[in-house]
């Protein structure tokens, strides 16, 4: 099964660090057929699992 973790915390902070970076738009907005698997959250920090 695929899996895909986005870190929106680091992600947040690389575009802070850079402001040209560019990330693709599935980090922000996954595709339909995946579905949200587990989501850690501590303050800020976010990390969200997704499987297809």
């Amino acid at each position: 099964m695929p899996m895909l973790l986005v870190n929106k915390d680091m992600i947040r902070k690389l575009k802070e660090a850079n402001k040209n970076r560019k990330f693709p738009e599935e980090i922000s907005n996954p595709l339909e057929n995946w579905e949200t698997t587990k989501e850690i959250s501590k303050g800020k920090k976010n990390i969200i699992c997704y499987a297809s």
